[in-house]
């Protein structure tokens, strides 16, 4: 399991962020994109500046998105025309007139949403879930906070079972959230091989909530985003449900489940070529190259040709990889694997 940053380093990031971090809801004919196309001011009543912020790389794919923009050419027209990408996205702008949702942290636009859009902040996540996982006797292996995503993965050793001989697998959970729009919360299973420290992230066994609310109440300029009355309480239910889902995840019944899957597969052998498996996989689950070439040499040297033994290759790959977002795709993309219905490991053995 690709580790990330210390528990404490996360926590002091994620009480950074608390303080730093403010939501804005925004009429569209009142942001204003510079002409150099990497920053945007907020308008007030007189259309005057309140706000001066960055654009994140994410933000201006989001902006692109809802202004009905092609990726490949607002791309082209910030490296090489901001003024017309400026002109284009103000334009765009003032015609469209309605209400949006900004996110910013350290004086960037970190994300561009709905105003549906609902805030579920890692920092409440954290406190709802972290003092459950530790009192269930489980212990942070991982966890990490980008500009994208946060996870928490934890593992226990009160909790295992064998699937081969002396091949061990322990009970874990993985948590994630994003507060800019790319995945909703998730609580999951998580599976850790003791053999080579994998981790495979059970999202089919999971729950997921999205970040959609009510609608919020019009503005017609700038307000600041602040948590009333209504949606505290609204809040306080989430979280007593979020607390209930990892409770639920915990219970070893879903872990029996999930090893009697493991069990199965290791009992479904690679009949056809390894190479050509793996390619049909790498279709089916966007598996790139490079990562096809890991794949393999963790396939080949694993000493089994097996569904399980493949599905363990791809979570070992996801060690190699550089990004732990894409790291923890690949701990999911494992189980998907080693879940494959008969029917379906025939079509992909059959290459």
């Amino acid at each position: 399991m690709k580790q990330g940053q210390t528990l404490i380093n996360m926590s002091t990031e994620l009480l950074r962020q608390r303080k730093l971090k403010k939501d804005y809801l925004v009429n569209t004919r009142h942001m204003l994109m510079a002409q150099s196309g990497e920053s945007i001011d907020l308008l007030g009543l007189d259309q005057t500046p309140t706000h001066h912020l960055k654009i994140s790389d994410l933000a201006h794919r989001q902006l692109g998105q809802k202004l009905g923009i092609p990726a490949k050419y607002y791309e082209v027209l910030r490296q090489e025309k901001p003024q017309l990408l400026a002109k284009n996205v103000n334009s765009w702008l003032y015609s469209q007139n309605e209400q949006r949702m900004v996110r910013t942290l350290d004086f960037t636009l970190r994300a561009y949403l709905s105003k549906r859009y609902r805030p579920m902040d890692n920092a409440d996540l954290a406190e709802a879930t972290l003092p459950i996982i530790t009192n269930a006797g489980y212990k942070i292996h991982s966890c990490n906070i980008s500009d994208h995503k946060f996870y928490i993965k934890a593992v226990t050793d009160r909790i295992y079972d064998e699937i081969e001989k002396n091949d061990i697998v322990q009970s874990g959970i993985c948590i994630s959230n994003s507060e800019v729009g790319l995945g909703g919360l998730k609580v999951v299973p998580l599976v850790y091989r003791l053999a080579c420290l994998n981790g495979m992230i059970m999202n089919d066994f999971g729950v997921r909530k999205h970040h959609v609310g009510r609608k919020h109440v019009e503005c017609n300029d700038v307000s600041e985003f602040y948590t009333d009355e209504t949606r505290k309480a609204d809040d306080k239910a989430l979280w007593l449900k979020v607390r209930d889902t990892v409770r639920a995840t915990l219970d070893e019944v879903h872990f029996r489940t999930i090893v009697n899957s493991l069990k199965t597969a290791s009992q479904r052998q690679i009949t056809g070529t390894p190479l050509e498996v793996i390619k049909h996989v790498s279709s089916r689950f966007a598996i790139n190259e490079n990562e096809q070439a890991s794949v393999l040499s963790h396939l080949v040297t694993g000493g089994s040709l097996t569904q399980y033994a493949l599905a363990n290759a791809v979570t070992r790959t996801a060690q190699d990889v550089e990004s732990y977002d894409r790291s923890t795709e690949l701990e999911g993309v494992g189980a998907n694997i080693v879940t494959l219905d008969q029917t379906d490991w025939s079509v992909i053995n059959a290459a």
